[in-house]
Parts: C-alpha cells; sequence; structure tokens
C-alpha cells in the first residue's frame, strides 16, 4: 500500500499544488487502495496487485489533463531544458567567435595567406555545431540534474 502512496506522491509533485489537485490525488488514493485489495482477494501477490493497479491508472499527463492542466508535462520539461542550453550556448558563443575572428586575423594578417584563411569560417562553424548540438542533447537528456 505504501508504495502506492509513494507512487502518486512522485506523480503529482509535478504538478501544481492546488486544491483540486490534493482532492484528485486524495479519491485516486481511494480509488487505488479498493483496487489494490480487491486484486488481493482475488488472490494476487502484494506486487502482482500493485503493478496492476498502477500500471490501470493511467499516467501523469492523464492525470494533468483531468485537472485542466498542463497536458504535457514533458512539454514544460523540454522548454527548461532549451533555456538553460540557450543560455550556456550563448555564453560559449560569446566567447568562442570572437577567438574565430582572432585566429582568423592573426592567420591572414600575419602569414599573408588570405586565400587559404577563409578555411577558418567552415571548420569553426562545423566545431560549434557539434558543440552547441551536445550540449544540447547534454541538457535535454536531464544529466545536468545528476
Amino acid at each position: 500500500m505504501e508504495v502506492i502512496k509513494t507512487y502518486l506522491e512522485t506523480m503529482f509533485s509535478a504538478l501544481p499544488q492546488t486544491a483540486e489537485s490534493f482532492r484528485f490525488k486524495n479519491e485516486l488514493l481511494i480509488n487505488m487502495e479498493e483496487k489494490y485489495n480487491e486484486f488481493k482477494a482475488a488472490g494476487k501477490s502484494e506486487n502482482e496487485a500493485v503493478g496492476t493497479v498502477i500500471s490501470e491508472f493511467g499516467n501523469i499527463d492523464e492525470i494533468a489533463e483531468a485537472l485542466g492542466g498542463q497536458t504535457d508535462l514533458n512539454q514544460t520539461r523540454n522548454k527548461q531544458a532549451n533555456n538553460k542550453a540557450e543560455k550556456i550556448i550563448g555564453t560559449v558563443a560569446s566567447v568562442y567567435w570572437p577567438l574565430v575572428v582572432g585566429a582568423y586575423l592573426l592567420w591572414s594578417f600575419l602569414g599573408d595567406s588570405w586565400d587559404k584563411s577563409w578555411l577558418i569560417w567552415p571548420v569553426a562553424g562545423l566545431i560549434f555545431g557539434a558543440i552547441a548540438g551536445g550540449l544540447g542533447a547534454y541538457f535535454y537528456s536531464g544529466n545536468d540534474k545528476k
């Protein structure tokens, strides 16, 4: 039974803590406990009963939709990850691109190789794309929370 309560607490922690969500959580807990008791009376083990009850009562997106709130909590998480990634990538870009300009000018003026120094731009663009892609993947994967 404690597993069901913990499961509900975890699911509802991502939702706004309103009177309606509290009421809905308590109703859901009562329904889940009734279902659990039915399965136990039918001879299922505790693990089977808990697993079946949890799988039958839907996921967090369905609960959020029933509460009239955010229907896709992953969308909210993705926005947060996107904001973090944009900040970090912006900071990296503010250092990276001036360094690239400096390298270009040094190579061009000191080496007097204007005919070859243009190659720094596509190479720098590819490297920056890899850096930005790597940072974006890192934040979207949720590794930044570990």
